[in-house]
């Protein structure tokens, strides 16, 4: 029973890409939650204003084709796509032991490219909860690294 209690949440761990010293975050979140919802997260936690597009991307090894990502961009994947807001955080986790990398691509023009890192279970209920962190986000629209 606690092995499940343990499962509930999950811990996140986000870093975005090109930016020395490391801008970090540590959250987490149900199980339970979309990926349109887990983007929403993400957006509080970095402090971003949830102006722009944004997807997923994973896959195996270097090639990170496959994209979790709103309806309107799977003419434009090489590899599988699904619907963000259907696919849950524990589906897409599913038996697969962690810790589990993947990209979070914000704001198309300014390519801001994050590393998210599903990190271990945890037990808890109710919203996202931060945990951690270092350093503030560049401004909206300041033109990527």
């Amino acid at each position: 029973m606690a092995k499940a209690s343990a499962e509930n949440r999950v811990v996140i761990k986000v870093f975005l890409y090109g930016i020395q010293p490391q801008i970090w975050r540590r959250f987490s979140i149900s199980r339970d939650v979309t990926f349109i919802e887990l983007s929403d997260a993400i957006q509080a936690v970095m402090g971003w204003e949830n102006k722009h597009p944004h997807e997923f991307r994973h896959g195996k090894g270097k090639r990170l084709v496959d994209v979790i990502g709103p309806v309107g961009l799977q003419d434009q994947v090489i590899g599988e796509f699904q619907d963000e807001a259907k696919l849950t955080v524990g589906e897409f986790l599913g038996k697969r032991r962690m810790p589990i990398r993947i990209l979070y691509r914000y704001d198309f023009a300014d390519e801001w490219i994050h590393e998210i890192v599903f990190e271990k279970g945890e037990a808890g209920e109710g919203g996202p909860v931060a945990m951690d962190g270092e350093r503030a986000c560049p401004p909206e629209d300041f033109g990527g690294t």
